[in-house]
């Protein structure tokens, strides 16, 4: 069974606020110490996964269908962060007053996240993200 772990406050630097992180990672993972694996991201982090501690028990299910996708051998694993959003979700995701879901994707995504999920043990490199044509 793939896990989900769950990261309490953790501290973005760039918005000086705490957030929680929810991290999907597939049993290959554990399976096969070599493999390495794309990263998703997804906005609305309580809604993402089929979770005890989810906002609602059977939201996006992100979980179970990436199980499913692994299984029938449709996809490759990928670990899912899902990124809860602060108490001002409108301002954080529409352009007013800030430009908030580019604003929300930098500051957690690319920096803070990266000690969870860059470990060369778990992630792709560049250059095995570029052949799957994914830009960043």
């Amino acid at each position: 069974m793939s896990s989900i772990q769950i990261f309490r406050d953790f501290y973005s630097y760039p918005e000086e606020a705490l957030r929680t992180l929810r991290v999907y990672v597939p049993d290959a993972v554990r399976e096969n110490p070599e493999l390495r694996c794309g990263v998703l991201y997804m906005l609305d982090g309580q809604n993402v996964f089929a979770h005890a501690e989810s906002a609602l028990f059977h939201t996006w299910c992100a979980n179970w269908a990436m199980d499913e996708a692994i299984a029938s051998d449709a996809l490759a694993p990928w670990i899912i962060v899902g990124v809860d959003h602060l108490p001002g979700r409108f301002d954080e995701y529409t352009p007013f007053p800030f430009s908030g879901v580019h604003f929300a994707l930098e500051a957690i995504s690319f920096s803070n996240a990266s000690p969870i999920t860059s470990s060369p043990s778990l992630t792709r490199t560049s250059q095995q993200t570029q052949r799957l044509g994914i830009r960043h």
